[in-house]
């Protein structure tokens, strides 16, 4: 396939939907984590309209929709269909009316600008191409004072299994094998082509003049960095719209 952005689409859903019975097992317990401490670190309100991108079954649509209650509205997007599914049994289980699980590509949404309080991507930005401009593309649907939240694994974060079993999946299915993981492009500093900036892993909620886009070129560092924390097994990125 040609189209790269194509290809990583049709790659993320086959493999999601093959994984469907068994992604919410015990041993996965890790998607409800992240996604309950994303959510818990936005602080939502009562009321608040989110969206949440890569949502798979709910690990981060589900806390959201508690927080904002019955007056507020979660959209749950993901490619993977089955992973929908399961998530809106999850929802009608708990009692939970204000989420919607749709099928749907967060490159093309089709949202308004600054359409939602809250946009979040837990474990999924690092599957496009290009993830700068698919950043720009969930900034621009947040509105003044909301806030964006993009968590991805850290570095070495199932070490030193996930080498032990790389080692193996070499050995028995070198077609399968690869040295480098899509996250890679986030947790390894790089230098930019177009920047002199470094890309640093770490956790910010920005205060930038109304209009900034953010990207990932963009060093995390300044006076309105309000308290940034490294380490631990995922990084979380949170950008907030100033308050007037």
């Amino acid at each position: 396939m040609s189209d790269p952005l194509a290809a990583a689409k049709l790659k993320a859903e086959t493999a999601y939907n093959a994984a469907a019975d068994y992604f919410d097992a015990e041993p996965l317990g890790f998607w409800a984590r992240y996604g309950r401490r994303t959510v818990e670190r936005l602080r939502l309100r009562p009321g608040a309209h989110v969206l949440d991108v890569c949502c798979g079954t709910g690990a981060s649509a589900l806390p959201a929709a508690q927080a904002v209650g019955p007056e507020g509205h979660v959209i749950a997007v993901d490619l993977a269909g089955d992973l929908l599914k399961l998530g809106q049994v999850k929802a009608q289980t708990a009692g939970l009316q204000c989420v919607e699980f749709r099928r749907g590509d967060m490159t093309d949404l089709g949202f308004p600008d600054h359409h939602f309080d809250a946009v979040v991507c837990v474990f999924g930005i690092f599957f496009v191409p290009d993830m700068e401009t698919q950043v720009a593309e969930l900034w621009r649907l947040v509105r003044p004072g909301g806030q964006l939240a993009i968590t991805t694994w850290g570095a070495r974060f199932w070490s030193p299994a996930y080498e032990i079993w790389l080692e193996a999946v070499r050995r028995v299915r070198p077609d399968l094998y690869s040295a480098f993981n899509p996250w890679d492009r986030i947790t390894r500093q790089r230098r930019c082509a177009r920047s002199s900036t470094r890309v640093v892993p770490t956790v910010s909620r920005s205060r930038r003049k109304t209009g900034t886009k953010p990207c990932a070129r963009q060093r995390i560092s300044g006076p309105w960095r309000e308290g940034v924390a490294c380490g631990g097994p995922s990084i979380r990125w949170a950008r907030s719209w100033p308050t007037r």
